[in-house]
């Protein structure tokens, strides 16, 4: 059974809802939500897929996907970068008291690291590659 942009859009949404929801993404899972297409886009080209079309990934760019919990740990990371930058780093005052939204962001930063860290280690995403080659250092002296 092949992996449906749906499917991955219901499982992003369920690990990062509520901080979609302060950010104002849209949490709609029915295969269009554009505040996902990034996400699930940058995703697919790590693993070496590139879509029709990146600003609106279809089923069918999916339809290659051997790993999907690989897909989705990629999309949630790119994810949590887009809702961090679109969130304000302020804070408000008001007679019931301070809120402070930038320790939300600081928390949302070491999310983020953690994320990382742990796609790399499960995944090796975001290390070289050891290749093998010739260097020719074809050179002529001056006499």
């Amino acid at each position: 059974m092949a992996l449906t942009r749906a499917q991955v859009e219901s499982i992003l949404v369920s690990r990062c809802k509520k901080r979609m929801v302060f950010v104002e993404f849209a949490i709609t899972t029915n295969g269009s939500n554009a505040d996902l297409n990034d996400p699930i886009c940058t995703a697919l080209q790590v693993m070496g897929i590139n879509p029709a079309n990146i600003a609106s990934v279809a089923d069918s760019d999916l339809a290659t996907v051997t790993d999907a919990a690989k897909l989705c740990d990629l999309a949630e990371v790119r994810l949590l970068e887009n809702i961090l930058g679109n969130s304000d780093k302020v804070t408000l005052q008001a007679a019931s008291g301070t809120e402070h939204f930038s320790n939300a962001n600081d928390a949302l930063e070491k999310m983020i690291a953690r994320k990382q860290a742990e796609v790399q280690k499960k995944y090796g995403v975001g290390l070289g590659s050891l290749q093998s080659g010739k260097l020719s250092m074809s050179f002529q002296a001056k006499p």
